[in-house]
């Protein structure tokens, strides 16, 4: 498990034991679970939420490794890996494969195109703080000096 991937995670998402609508009204659980089983009224212990956030965490993991493709992937350092999952994580593979560029640019190793890409994103202008984060750890190779 990568764990900086982790720590982003946790740092982004927060951790609710009851279901709650985000503001696009999609019920979510735990950090930032949501799926066909997530409800109103569905309540989790923190158990069951961390148990759902290896899982999630997997997938992400499995899914921005896919759309950035076995070789260039397994180059990346787990540092440089962590943005990518925590990207794959809030957006999901659809979504993450529509990347074009800055899936391009992480595989030629143009870490400040791949930066400039996820800032210029959708996604990088709404959750600005998070997308932020994630394009410093791309351009830099180097963990957030909170991490340790």
């Amino acid at each position: 498990m990568n764990l900086l991937a982790l720590s982003l995670i946790k740092r982004h998402e927060s951790c609710r034991l009851e279901a709650y609508q985000d503001i696009k009204g999609i019920w979510t659980i735990g950090w930032g679970h949501t799926g066909g089983n997530v409800c109103q009224g569905l309540v989790w212990t923190q158990q069951q939420c961390d148990v759902q956030l290896a899982n999630d965490m997997a997938i992400a993991e499995h899914d921005a490794r896919y759309a950035i493709g076995d070789f260039p992937w397994l180059s990346l350092s787990d540092i440089r890996q962590a943005p990518l999952i925590d990207v794959s994580y809030n957006l999901g593979l659809p979504k993450f494969r529509k990347f074009h560029k800055m899936i391009s640019a992480v595989c030629a190793e143009d870490w400040q195109q791949a930066h400039d890409q996820l800032l210029n994103s959708e996604a990088g202008k709404q959750l600005k703080e998070r997308y932020t984060e994630d394009a410093e750890i791309l351009l830099t190779g180097i963990a957030p000096s909170w991490f340790s």
